[in-house]
């Protein structure tokens, strides 16, 4: 519900000045030219108009205490009197809801709902489209990038994991690095390393972790931590590496 009601400010008084003439008398006394009259010069101050915000929060304030009035003090005119001005407001939201769905009409470019429906079906089209653009973009990864998964043998974690990428990589066919942090090597994974210090390079210091790594740069951008499942992977990637228009 939006609130909204008009404030009006009255002038502040206008200044006036006058001029005092005052004439001495006595036999030692004479009288002086009398001076010009200056006119008192007219003040410039304009009162401040207050602006669209102070307005609207003068609004909301005001019917928020209207309703406070209403229930502390439930009498018919004070009750009557916070549903009037709460359905004058309701009215003025109503309206600009009106002209807001007009523009958009118009303007289908400000619509956000055109690329991102709030339909069931549509959010369902757009999932579909979303999961499509997702496996090509990590087709497109792994043919250019390789993987390096940190894991400790003993883990638990670790151990469910492992499982998690091999399937992963085994579906993207992409090209794994295992290193084990602890010494223990994984059955899954017999072709592993051991931790020579690439873990502290690059600054890995939760286990399990995934990194995609760009071989000439050997820039390395983390994908997943800890135990998750491959679609959590598939948007990490996305949320890493996609380009959102």
């Amino acid at each position: 519900m939006s609130s909204f009601y008009f404030a009006f400010l009255l002038p502040a008084s206008t200044l006036c000045a006058g001029w005092l003439d005052g004439k001495a008398e006595g036999w030692a006394w004479y009288e002086d030219k009398p001076q010009e009259k200056t006119a008192p010069e007219e003040s410039t101050t304009q009162v401040k108009q207050p602006t669209a915000s102070e307005t609207l929060s003068e609004i909301k304030k005001d019917l928020e205490e209207k309703l406070a009035l209403a229930v502390l003090n439930p009498s018919e005119e004070n009750i009557r009197e916070y549903m009037e001005h709460q359905k004058k407001w309701i009215d003025q939201s109503a309206k600009f809801g009106m002209v807001w769905s007009h523009i958009l009409m118009n303007n289908p470019s400000l619509d956000r709902t055109v690329t991102h429906p709030v339909s069931q079906y549509g959010i369902q089209i757009k999932k579909k489209l979303e999961a499509e653009e997702t496996k090509e973009l990590i087709s497109d990864l792994a043919a250019k990038n390789g993987l390096i998964f940190f894991y400790e043998g003993k883990n638990k974690f670790s151990q469910a994991f492992a499982k998690v990428v091999e399937s992963f990589c085994r579906i993207y066919k992409w090209e794994v690095v295992p290193i084990s942090v602890d010494g223990t090597i994984l059955d899954l994974f017999p072709q592993s390393e051991i931790d020579n210090g690439i873990s502290t390079k690059m600054s890995a210091t939760i286990y399990p972790a995934l990194y995609v790594v760009e071989p000439e740069s050997r820039k390395a951008t983390p994908i997943a931590f800890g135990f998750v499942t491959i679609d959590q992977i598939e948007k990490n990637i996305r949320t890493q590496f996609k380009e959102e228009n």
